[in-house]
């Protein structure tokens, strides 16, 4: 089980990649909108429509076309392999 470190106000997770407290927070309460903004913050090489796609994807939001994630909760891989994608 991971635990998050709060450090000069931002919320660190222990385990590299592992979403943070706030973005746990966020998926929990349905909040993709902010769960999209803190996942952002930990990637931020990532624009934040990719991180908006990412979280989309991993809450299982983009429609029948498109396969869900492995996981219920987007990484900033995610993020970056949305970003990718785009990008090809």
């Amino acid at each position: 089980m991971s635990s998050d470190v709060e450090k000069n106000g931002q919320t660190e997770a222990n385990d590299e990649g592992a979403p943070s407290l706030r973005q746990r927070l966020h998926s929990a309460t349905g909040d993709r909108e902010a769960e999209a903004e803190e996942l952002q913050r930990e990637a931020p090489d990532v624009s934040k429509e990719d991180a908006r796609h990412a979280v989309k994807k991993a809450a299982g939001d983009l429609g029948p076309d498109e396969p869900a994630a492995d996981d219920e909760m987007a990484r900033p891989d995610d993020a970056r392999a949305v970003r990718d994608e785009r990008q090809d």
